[in-house]
């Protein structure tokens, strides 16, 4: 469930998460947006996290 002020993010990052994970935090401050919900599908790990303001 999204509610307002919430956005997905899909990517298929293989090496240095952290570092997306640092751009994601950018981009949201510089939104409206209250959280991202951020789905990373690896080769064979799938992430699921939430990122919030």
């Amino acid at each position: 469930m999204l509610k307002a002020g919430t956005a997905w993010h899909l990517s298929a990052v293989r090496q240095n998460l952290p570092a997306y994970e640092t751009h994601l935090e950018r981009l949201l401050s510089h939104t409206r947006l209250n959280s991202i919900h951020w789905v990373n599908f690896d080769q064979r790990v799938v992430t699921l996290k939430t990122l919030n303001k």
